[in-house]
């Protein structure tokens, strides 16, 4: 019975210290993209690299053009 009680604490305690470890996980990264472009086909206007600019963080969030 004393054995009994033994392995049941032994066993109560390295349970409880494998479930209290702190494993931190890397997050994913999450990528929005979006391309907002107003053309014409008939337009000889040109859009350049310069006009489309990347956001980070929340200013993803609270700007749409």
């Amino acid at each position: 019975m004393k054995k009994l009680f033994s392995t049941s604490l032994l066993l109560a305690i390295l349970i409880s210290a494998v479930g209290c470890q702190n494993h931190k996980k890397k997050l994913p990264r999450i990528a929005i993209a979006g391309l907002a472009i107003e053309s014409s086909t008939f337009s000889p206007a040109v859009s350049h690299e310069d006009a489309f600019r990347a956001r980070y963080g929340d200013s993803v969030f609270s700007y749409y053009p």
